[in-house]
């Protein structure tokens, strides 16, 4: 944020106790994001990339971009059998406004539906946690970071439960997973 605010030719006065934020900065007439000109972003960038950007506090380089972009195709439509859509198309039924409805889809997100990720990066940020990961070696890192991996498949497994965040409640095999797997690799 400005430190020394001025008002705008508009007459708008940013105001002196602002919220900061390290994602955007706001002056009079300029938008930076993570330090970038929006100017600038907005010919260079492509959503995904933008996206990456702010999520990960820099830009990412081609491979990234590529998978980003893929994982941000997968994720727009499902059809109309996940409740948030189901939810989101009876309040527009209503005569209600788009604002309403698309809040209302997305107050449908629950443990079973969308909130199955909270509960995987919860499991994700306990499991890392629970490492020693001090070590500068990076091929050694990577390795006690794939044997917990391992670890938490064969628990679930064991357990004949579901890792939360995968599988899906329609398909078998979810026909985006191969995909994406196939061009991460």
């Amino acid at each position: 944020m400005n430190d020394n605010p001025k008002p705008t030719k508009n007459g708008f006065k940013f105001p002196e106790n602002s919220i900061k934020t390290k994602i955007t900065e706001v002056k009079p007439n300029e938008l930076f994001t993570r330090g970038y000109n929006q100017e600038d972003l907005i010919t260079n960038l492509s959503f995904a990339e933008m996206v990456f950007l702010i999520l990960m506090e820099r830009l990412p380089d081609e491979r990234e971009s590529k998978i980003f972009n893929h994982i941000l195709v997968s994720f727009c439509d499902h059809g109309v059998t996940p409740p948030s859509t189901q939810s989101a198309r009876l309040i527009a039924s209503s005569g209600a406004n788009i604002n309403n409805a698309v809040a209302g889809g997305l107050l449908s997100f629950g443990k079973n539906h969308a909130g199955a990720i909270e509960r995987a990066m919860e499991l994700f940020q306990e499991s890392i946690s629970s490492l020693n990961l001090e070590e500068t070696d990076e091929k050694e890192i990577n390795n006690k970071i794939a044997r917990k991996a391992i670890e938490i498949v064969d628990k679930y497994e064991s357990e004949s439960e579901r890792i939360p965040g995968y599988g899906h409640r329609y398909h078998d095999k979810d026909p985006r997973a191969v995909r994406l797997l196939d061009s991460a690799i």
